[in-house]
């Protein structure tokens, strides 16, 4: 703080920059994306065990061999279709971020990169 001749402290002044807090509309739908995608990934991890339970099910009450085929299928594929889900939140919720964070940084030093002088910016001569 500076002192003013009255002796009060004087306020410094501090310019800031404001920052966006709502998302891009490409963002939001990347972001609804990735929530279905976790949404889908979670029914299909807890619809596992109630096929397991199922096959046990079937065995005590005397099951065939292609009926625990079937439900062996059903849970390879309940377990593949949950690894795509869980490979497209990731990639769709990861590859959000990195936009919203990109566009959030351009925020932050766009005034920054103004006030800088044309020298620092240019590449140096070659050589």
């Amino acid at each position: 703080m500076v002192s003013s001749p009255s002796g009060s402290p004087d306020r410094v002044q501090i310019q800031t920059t404001p920052i966006p807090l709502a998302l891009p509309p490409a963002a939001r739908r990347k972001l609804v994306l990735g929530l279905a995608a976790i949404v889908v990934s979670v029914l299909l991890s807890l619809a596992r065990p109630l096929l397991v339970g199922r096959a046990i099910d079937a065995v005590r009450h005397g099951a065939t061999f292609l009926a625990l085929f079937g439900f062996c299928c059903l849970i390879a594929g309940f377990s593949a279709f949950q690894g795509v889900f869980s490979y497209l939140q990731r990639m769709v919720l990861v590859g959000m971020s990195r936009d919203v964070e990109y566009d959030l940084r351009n925020v932050y030093f766009r005034p920054w990169r103004r006030s800088l002088p044309r020298s620092s910016t240019s590449a140096p001569p070659a050589t």
